[in-house]
């Protein structure tokens, strides 16, 4: 019996493997759905076949049974999801428009933006991720960039006496 619990729970909520597979999935996700065009498509894929991967490996089952024990719970919790994902619907947007005009596009109309406005919302969390990561990483790459051409300048001052 316990030979047979070790080959179904590969993935024991909160183990190693339990996490490796929620951040290559995350990472995936968050590039997935980040980007001018994200990909709905392709994140409804991924987490469809993460939950398959969960339940067919690891304790999720638990979960389910938690989740029938409080119908409130839960349609608290999706509305929650929701309600942010709408609010990062928003915010995406704005940065997307501001995006756009410094990149001297003409003003896009949220209409023909409809499949990126819902997958920013339902996937919300990764959405956020991936803005946050470009935001940082932009802003460290620029400055690191600023640094080195001061040096590069005081290099070529140093060595070949500014002529």
């Amino acid at each position: 019996m316990e030979n047979n619990m070790m080959i179904t729970q590969l993935v024991t909520t909160g183990g190693p493997a339990w996490w490796g597979v929620l951040i290559v999935v995350s990472l995936l996700m968050t590039a997935t759905v980040h980007g001018r065009r994200p990909s709905g498509t392709f994140a409804g894929v991924l987490l469809i076949g993460l939950v398959a991967f969960l339940f067919l490996f690891g304790d999720t089952w638990s979960y389910v049974w938690m989740a029938f024990g409080n119908p409130l719970g839960v349609l608290i919790g999706v509305g929650i999801y929701l309600g942010l994902g709408l609010i990062w619907a928003v915010v995406r947007w704005l940065l997307f428009v501001r995006d756009e005009l410094r990149e001297d596009r003409p003003l896009p109309k949220p209409k023909d933006y409809l499949e990126e406005l819902t997958v920013w919302a339902a996937y919300w969390p990764w959405s956020a991720a991936g803005q946050f990561y470009a935001l940082v990483l932009r802003d460290v790459w620029q400055w690191i960039i600023r640094r080195l051409t001061g040096v590069l300048e005081w290099l070529t001052i140093k060595l070949f006496g500014g002529k």
